[in-house]
C-alpha cells in the first residue's frame, strides 16, 4: 500500500503541462490510492475501537466469574469446616485439655528441680539428664 502511494506521488509529480493526459492518470492514481489509504484508516480505527469496547465488558465479566467461582470455593469451604466441627464432638478441646494437663504438671516437676542438687558431694547422685526426672 504504501510503494502505490509513493508511485502515485511521483507520478503526480513528475507529470508535466504539456501532456494534459498523464496529468490527469497522476492525479486519477493518487485519489484512489488516497482513497484506498482513508478505507484501510477507517477499517483500522474501527478494530481499534472495537478491541476497546469488548475489552470493557469481557475484563468486567472475567473479575465477576473470579468472584462467582471465590464465592462458590468459600461456600464449599465454609460448609465441610461446618460437617467437621459437627462431627468432631469436642475431641479437638479434649486434646487441647490432655495437653495443657501435662503442660502443668511438667511444669510443677520443674519447679522442684533444684532440690535434686545435692547439699554436699556425698549425699546422693546427680541424674544425667533432667528429663529423666520429669519422665
Amino acid at each position: 500500500m504504501s510503494a502505490s502511494m509513493d508511485e502515485a506521488l511521483s507520478r503526480n509529480a513528475s507529470s508535466t503541462r504539456a501532456r494534459p493526459s498523464d496529468a490527469a492518470d497522476g492525479r486519477n492514481a493518487l485519489t484512489a490510492v488516497g482513497a484506498c489509504f482513508a478505507h484501510t484508516t477507517l477499517d483500522y480505527v474501527a478494530q481499534i475501537n472495537i478491541a476497546h469496547a469488548q475489552k470493557d465488558h469481557l475484563i468486567i465479566d472475567a473479575l465477576w466469574s473470579f468472584v462467582r467461582e471465590t464465592s462458590s470455593f468459600f461456600s464449599r469451604g465454609h460448609a465441610i469446616f461446618d460437617d467437621w466441627t459437627a462431627a468432631d464432638n469436642g475431641a479437638v478441646s479434649d486434646s487441647i485439655a490432655a495437653l495443657a494437663a501435662k503442660s502443668r504438671l511438667i511444669q510443677r516437676k520443674m519447679q522442684d528441680i533444684h532440690s535434686l542438687v545435692p547439699k554436699s558431694s556425698d549425699d546422693h547422685e546427680i541424674p544425667l539428664f533432667v528429663w529423666e526426672v520429669v519422665n
